[in-house]
C-alpha cells in the first residue's frame, strides 16, 4: 500500500491509528496545525507535516508532495464543552470537502472518516431499549457538530472514491480533556477531592481510545465501504464508571453522585449495534473497561507526580 496521511494523528484516536499502521509497516504521514517538539510517544516513526486544513493551498501543497493512497481524517473541532455548538463546525465541513476534493483529483483510493453517534436521532424512541443501528436508527443530528459530521458524510459517500466512515461513540484514554468525565473523577480523587457529578443514570457505550485506533487502522488497510459503529457494543452507567474509579482508588466516599442536575436533553441510552465491526470488519475490542481504567489512572498519576497535570 502506498502512503497513508492521517490528519488528527496526534489526537487520542489518531496516535494510536497511526502506531497500528505503523506496526504493519506502512508508511505514515501526519497532518496536524502546529509542529511540537513532543510529539505522542505513540507517533514515532510518522512524518510529520504542519499544515491547517481550513488553508487549501497549503493542504492541497502538501496532498500534492505526498500523493497518498489513503486518507484517514480524524481533524475537526474537538474542544471540550465547546465544540457541540461551536460554529467552526461549518468551517471543517467546508474544509474537509476541499480536502477529500483535493485527493481525489491527486489519484487517492480511499477516504476513512472519523464520524460520531451525534448523526443518530438521540429521540429516536427505540433508543430508550435499543442500539443505535447503521441501518434502522434515523440520522437527525440535534447539534451543530452531529451534523455539519452528518452533511460531510453525507457528500462523501457520493464522491468518486472508496470511502468508510467509522462513527465513533464514547472514548476515554490519554491524552484527553481533564475535563472531560473519566479525567475529572480521576484527578479529583487523586487529589482528595469530591468529583460532583450528576445522577449517572445515563447508559453509554464507552471505549478505550486504544481499540478504537485499532480499529480505525484496520478500516484504513481493508475495503469495507459505508457507515460503521466503532464502539464496545456495551452500555454502562456512568454512575457504575465513577464507582469503578472510586473503588480501584479506594475513595468511595468521594464520589458524589446527584451533587449536579442532570442535562435535561441527555439521552437515557446511546449503545451501539456492532455487528458490522466484529462481522465484517472483523474487529472486537480487547481493552476491558477496568484495565482501561486502571491505565487513565496510572496515566495521570504520573502526570500529576511530574507536574504535567
Amino acid at each position: 500500500m502506498g502512503p497513508i496521511i492521517i490528519t488528527g494523528g496526534a489526537g487520542i484516536v489518531g496516535r494510536h491509528a497511526v502506531a497500528a499502521l505503523i506496526a504493519m509497516g506502512h508508511e505514515v504521514h501526519v497532518l496536524t496545525r502546529a509542529l511540537s517538539r513532543r510529539q505522542p510517544p505513540e507517533t514515532g516513526g510518522a512524518h510529520f507535516h504542519a499544515c491547517d486544513l481550513r488553508d487549501h493551498t497549503a493542504t492541497d501543497a502538501v496532498l500534492c508532495d505526498i500523493r497518498p493512497e489513503v486518507l484517514v481524517h480524524f481533524a475537526w473541532t474537538t474542544a471540550h464543552g465547546k465544540f457541540w455548538s461551536d460554529p467552526a463546525n461549518a468551517d471543517w465541513r467546508d474544509a474537509s470537502k476541499a480536502m477529500v476534493g483535493a485527493f481525489i483529483r491527486l489519484g487517492g483510493r480511499r477516504v476513512v472518516g472519523a464520524g460520531t453517534c451525534a448523526e443518530y436521532d438521540w429521540r429516536a424512541p427505540a433508543l430508550a431499549d435499543g442500539l443505535c443501528d447503521e441501518a434502522d436508527t434515523p440520522l437527525t443530528p440535534h447539534t451543530p457538530y452531529g451534523a455539519a459530521k452528518h452533511q460531510f458524510h453525507d457528500w462523501l459517500s457520493r464522491q468518486d472514491v472508496e470511502s468508510a466512515w467509522g462513527r465513533l461513540f464514547f472514548l476515554y484514554g490519554a491524552g484527553e480533556d481533564p475535563a472531560r468525565f473519566v479525567p475529572y473523577v480521576i484527578r479529583s480523587l487523586l487529589g482528595g477531592a469530591p468529583a460532583l457529578c450528576a445522577s449517572g443514570r445515563a447508559v453509554r457505550d464507552v471505549m478505550d481510545t486504544r481499540d478504537a485506533g485499532r480499529a480505525f487502522a484496520l478500516l484504513a488497510t481493508g475495503s469495507f465501504r459505508g457507515p460503521l459503529n466503532v464502539a464496545s457494543g456495551e452500555g454502562h452507567a456512568l454512575a457504575d464508571i465513577a464507582r469503578l474509579i472510586a473503588a480501584r482508588l479506594e475513595r468511595p466516599d468521594l464520589v458524589r453522585l446527584g451533587a449536579r442536575p442532570d442535562r435535561p436533553d441527555d439521552p437515557p441510552r446511546l449503545v451501539a449495534d456492532v455487528a458490522r465491526l466484529r462481522g465484517e470488519v472483523g474487529f472486537t475490542p480487547t481493552i476491558t473497561l477496568q484495565q482501561g481504567i486502571d491505565d487513565a489512572i496510572a496515566g495521570w498519576r504520573t502526570a500529576i507526580e511530574n507536574g504535567e497535570d
